[in-house]
């Protein structure tokens, strides 16, 4: 984890097992960052976010609006992995107190870490702010911290587990890290994606316990169009199976699934996961295609002066196993008031499983335009939007995965005595800039 002073151009975010979660902040007032993680699946507890280019909208995490000022699309228009909490705002100082005491069940693991700095005196002019620094110091935040970063962590409900670090001065770079151990009682497996699907139909699964205190629930997750993932149904094991889907999930929402099975082995000096014998999910397959730019590019933009014509040519791909009997490609370009303006629209012939076709767009000035397109993600001078339709016979698809044997301790399944690595904010800091953190290639702040 890393916190950066009073350079906010500076990196500034945190990491699980070295994968960044997240970074960056809002603006350019000092605030304070908490991130969660579920003990259990070691997760990271997302932002509400409502996905709008969804039909109809998907909110993910509907139940964590904390009171934090990067709720829904403030910020940035997407599921946030931490919580803002702005020093200066007394109703966020409240907010963010009642995150951290009450907001949270006991035994989730806590990260708190400053975005700049902490501002003393902007939390001293209200009684909630002035509360929230209590708060803090009793924790174990050193008293009378004032105009430096600062980082700490602590599993909530579990004394002893606190740790943090503090900048020399404003413009510290600070860093913390430390390890935490998994739950040995308890754990999960995940699938890959499956799908996309036309429709879903039936899931089906067996496990073999091996202790008499072994408790299997089989979660259905959906995978939205922007791909964050929804809990849509847990089933208990005993069931076996859940021969109708369509109360559970609607394919034109979450064309693609996830099936998670969760682990107890409560009471045992041992404990063991129940092995997964087999899960199975039914489903309507529906052809799927990539814009493959490996199998061909052409752009001819070089040496163009303003009003002459251009023309875009990309490969379409059929990845999928099932054959397209029509391909509908849609281009457009973004206008100056960032506008999606249609400028291709054509059905192609029939496309097998593994063919290819390249498709060409104009870019002209004189191109008819209209804004009347496909809801699509923007960003881009210019984007390709695929729509792929199969209207052939649906088939019904058994898709098996196979059995797995996780052992106690093993990082697939969380489960065991092992120890997973946790990497909290650090912090750099420099001088004040304009600007912002430095962030992911393609990722807008």
């Amino acid at each position: 984890m890393w916190t950066g002073g009073f350079d906010y151009t500076d990196d500034i975010g945190w990491s699980l097992d070295l994968n960044q979660v997240d970074f960056g902040g809002c603006g350019a007032t000092s605030a304070w960052h908490v991130a969660v993680v579920d003990p259990y699946t070691y997760q990271w507890k997302g932002t509400r976010w409502t996905d709008n280019l969804a039909t109809p909208p998907i909110t993910y995490n509907p139940d964590n609006d904390f009171g934090n000022f990067n709720d829904l699309s403030v910020c940035r228009d997407r599921v946030k992995g931490y919580f803002v909490f702005f020093q200066n705002n007394p109703a966020e100082m409240q907010s963010f107190q009642d995150m951290i005491t009450t907001g949270v069940p006991d035994g989730y693991h806590m990260i708190i870490y400053t975005w700049l700095f902490v501002d003393r005196t902007a939390m001293s002019a209200s009684p909630e702010g002035t509360s929230a620094l209590a708060y803090l110091e009793g924790l174990g935040m050193p008293a009378g911290t004032d105009s430096v970063p600062y980082i700490c962590y602590y599993q909530k409900g579990m004394p002893g587990t606190f740790i943090d670090t503090i900048g020399a001065g404003l413009h510290s770079d600070i860093r913390l890290e430390t390890y935490i151990s998994s739950a040995d009682a308890n754990g999960f497996i995940t699938t890959r994606d499956i799908g996309p699907a036309l429709q879903w139909h039936g899931l089906y699964w067996n496990e073999t316990p091996l202790n008499a205190n072994d408790s299997t629930v089989i979660q259905l997750q959906g995978v939205g169009a922007s791909g964050n993932v929804v809990e849509l149904a847990d089933f208990q094991s005993p069931l076996d199976s859940i021969p109708d889907l369509s109360p559970y999930v609607d394919a034109n929402m979450y064309p693609s699934l996830r099936i998670q099975g969760k682990y107890h082995d409560y009471d045992e000096p041992f404990p063991e996961p129940a092995q997964q014998e087999r899960w199975q999910l039914l489903y309507d397959p529906v052809p799927e295609c990539a814009i493959d730019p490996q199998l061909g590019y052409y752009q001819g933009l070089e040496g163009l002066a303003e009003g002459q014509n251009a023309k875009v040519a990309v490969a379409v791909h059929n990845i999928s196993e099932f054959d397209m009997d029509s391909l509908l490609m849609a281009a457009w370009v973004l206008d100056q008031n960032n506008v999606r303006r249609l400028v291709h629209y054509d059905y192609h012939a029939p496309l097998p499983a593994g063919g290819q076709r390249r498709d060409r767009a104009p870019l002209c000035a004189a191109c008819p335009l209209t804004s009347a397109v496909p809801s699509g993600p923007a960003g881009a001078a210019s984007h390709l939007r695929l729509d792929a339709r199969a209207r052939a016979a649906r088939t019904r698809l058994v898709r098996r995965l196979p059995a797995l044997f996780p052992q106690p301790g093993s990082t697939v399944l969380h489960l065991g005595h092992g120890a997973r690595r946790l990497l909290l904010p650090s912090a750099p800091g420099r001088s004040a800039g304009g600007g912002a953190g430095r962030h992911p290639p393609g990722e807008d702040r």
